[in-house]
């Protein structure tokens, strides 16, 4: 729906240094960390549609988003045991 607001929450900063005892090796802390809310918001300068983004961890941030009490849609990325389980 075009109309509907668009909400991006990711950390920006990589894979946090947690607990890894039950993630796969490959996703080591800081993994992706190559990029920035700033990076990311670039991707969408001159589009139509501007998401709204929330830098942080997951499900956290979602207190900065109070008004998002219904959602018609949503993709979940996530790499790690704790943010997959927080899901």
């Amino acid at each position: 729906a075009p109309h509907l607001p668009l909400y991006l929450f990711d950390t920006f900063a990589g894979h946090p240094n947690d607990d890894r005892t039950h993630d796969h090796p490959n996703h080591w802390p800081g993994r992706f960390a190559e990029t920035s809310l700033e990076a990311v918001r670039a991707l969408f300068e001159g589009h139509e549609k501007q998401p709204t983004l929330v830098a942080g961890r997951f499900p956290d941030t979602l207190a900065e988003v109070p008004e998002l009490t219904q959602v018609c849609f949503v993709h979940v990325d996530v790499d790690l045991y704790e943010g997959t389980r927080a899901c």
